[in-house]
């Protein structure tokens, strides 16, 4: 029997729902029908920009080799966001931004209304613009962007709440709408009650959209509302502000950064907390917590037992029988694995727990690190952490997060150099390049010596993708070093590398602040070498260019378009993009 069990019916976000069929595109909306959309998007939540709002074309993504864009509207008051559909998108990350001089008179040819712009359910945001420019009085621009979106699908191909195109007008706003509502659970801060009377609204306007998920949805928002939180100061109320600090879950989810806040507090509890947590594994009550989805995979938000369940397999650095699939699905751990497990925990004790369990081995000479544990270790029993980095030595998986613990402990200024210098001399990219970047912030002088060393050893080329190849990151600890031997090297370098080698290496430079002039001599050198060479980067011609590397996103890149780019985005200049070829 397999051991784990499912919290119904969280499957049905993995699974195919069946849908109104899909009609034929190009469906007609009478002034009926355009009326209707102005009275239920009122009633369902659709939002409208402030009074005097400027019409903007925002950049979305590129398709063919030309700009697609979503339309907003940019409110005086707030210049640096723009309103796209349900949600304000931020403008200060130097995307692109065209004003609409004419909102009467505005082009849709390069206009998407669906698009990366989107939380854990995607909404057909184009038909929610074209609304809203109706209600401003632009029925012209309005109509026309409605009738463009009806012929778009908007969400994952497998989500219950996807929107596929061709619905009726009012159908398509209702999905939208109860997607939008979806992804409020998800919000920094979400109004539980405010959220259940939406959809029960929507609900009752649209009877046919009522599946067992929004069953499931209803069933979750009645827990949450009926919630009564912990007394200030005690466990719950720490796992009460856990469940609701936004974590992302899931096979494709990246947690990078120091763990703050609520999850800090609660991992440093450790043992003490896992009997509440073990309390809460059956809670339907939603967080605000997401299961991230990928390829066949739909992301929802997760329930206050699937929240527990991920919390405790990171805790102990198991996963009670269970495996990556099965949560990515919504399963959880079966109830006898997760209390066998802490039966024996709990007679073990904390400190041996941590010593035998932060890491865990995997196949084919893996570890699994235990964040939580190490976290533990690094506040309570720091003398188990040199152990904890000599062992990662020895497998095939990275040592950072060890080795970085190791070497922000208290542990002996030789007993770091030591085995900093002894994962140097692997020479495995899962541990060498992560030493000498730790080294230099000990001992500059060792580092830039080992850094000579590795440049003039380098190969031209890479064994395998530009990317990963870890002579061609030594770029970022270049970028560190004021020694001018290690630069000379690392033009050696660049002299005898091969192309791909070359653009890899520079895109990993960046200059420190308050470099010498001698350093940025080296900058310009390298700039004034390559500003215009004209040979090309084709990702046709080798599987090497392939990934998100030097170039990317670009299939092909000549070199001095790639230096003009690498040079501006440290400088902070907007530049062009170049045409691909």
């Amino acid at each position: 029997m397999m051991n784990f069990r499912l919290i119904p019916p969280i499957c049905l976000f993995l699974c195919t729902i069946p849908m109104c069929a899909v009609q034929e595109a190009g469906v007609e909306v009478t002034d009926g029908i355009r009326d209707e959309l102005l009275v239920k998007s009122k009633k369902w939540g659709v939002p409208q920009p402030k009074p005097g709002a400027g019409l903007v074309k925002i950049w979305a993504y590129e398709s063919g080799g030309r700009d697609v864009f979503a339309l907003g509207f940019r409110e005086k008051e707030t210049e640096q966001r723009a309103l796209v559909g349900f949600a304000y998108q931020d403008l200060a990350r130097g995307i692109k931004v065209i004003e609409v001089p004419d909102p009467q008179d505005v082009s849709l040819k390069d206009v998407s209304p669906t698009s990366p712009f989107s939380g854990v359910n995607g909404v057909n945001f184009g038909l929610i613009t074209g609304i809203q420019l109706l209600r401003a009085g632009n029925s012209n621009v309005g109509m026309g962007l409605i009738r463009k979106s009806l012929q778009e699908d908007s969400g994952h191909s497998h989500s219950a709440f996807r929107s596929p195109a061709g619905e009726p007008p009012v159908v398509m706003l209702a999905r939208s709408c109860l997607a939008d509502a979806m992804n409020r659970i998800s919000s920094e801060n979400p109004d539980f009650p405010a959220i259940k009377r939406r959809v029960e609204t929507i609900l009752k306007g649209q009877p046919q959209l009522k599946s067992k998920a929004t069953d499931w949805v209803m069933a979750g928002l009645e827990a949450s509302v009926q919630h009564k939180p912990s007394a200030p100061g005690t466990i719950g109320s720490l796992i009460d502000a856990y469940v609701l600090s936004g974590r992302t879950e899931g096979a494709m989810s990246m947690q990078i950064g120091e763990m703050v806040g609520a999850e800090r507090e609660l991992i440093l509890m450790g043992f003490e907390a896992v009997p509440a947590l073990l309390e809460r594994r059956e809670s339907k009550r939603f967080t605000n917590h997401i299961m991230q989805g990928f390829n066949n995979f739909t992301s929802y938000p997760m329930t206050e037992g699937q929240v527990v369940n991920a919390y405790l397999q990171r805790l102990a650095n198991d996963e009670f029988g269970s495996n990556w699939l099965d949560r990515q699905k919504g399963y959880t751990a079966e109830d006898d694995a997760v209390l066998a497990w802490w039966k024996l925990a709990s007679k073990m004790g904390e400190e041996a727990y941590v010593s035998k369990h932060t890491i865990a081995a995997r196949k084919e000479n893996e570890i699994s690190v235990s964040k939580e544990l190490l976290l533990i270790a690094r506040e309570r029993y720091r003398g188990l952490l040199p152990g904890f980095y000599e062992r990662s030595l020895k497998s095939s998986s990275s040592s950072w997060p060890l080795a970085e613990a190791f070497v922000g402990s208290d542990a002996p200024v030789e007993r770091k150099l030591e085995l900093l210098n002894k994962a140097i001399a692997t020479n495995h990219d899962a541990h060498r390049n992560t030493a000498l970047s730790l080294l230099q912030t000990l001992r500059g002088d060792l580092a830039d010596r080992e850094l000579i060393r590795l440049l003039k050893n380098a190969p031209k080329t890479a064994k395998e993708k530009y990317w990963l190849d870890q002579d061609a990151a030594l770029g970022r600890m270049v970028s560190k070093s004021t020694d001018e031997k290690v630069w000379n090297a690392f033009h050696g370098l660049l002299e005898r590398a091969d192309l791909g080698m070359q653009m890899e290496l520079i895109d990993n430079l960046n200059p420190p602040r308050n470099a010498p002039p001698h350093i940025l001599d080296s900058y310009y050198t390298i700039y004034d070498r390559f500003r215009s060479d004209t040979r090309v980067r084709n990702e046709s011609t080798s599987e090497k260019f392939s990934g998100p590397g030097a170039g990317f996103p670009h299939d092909k890149l000549a070199m001095r378009d790639y230096i003009h780019m690498h040079w501006a985005s440290w400088l902070k200049i907007q530049v062009s993009s170049p045409e691909d070829g």
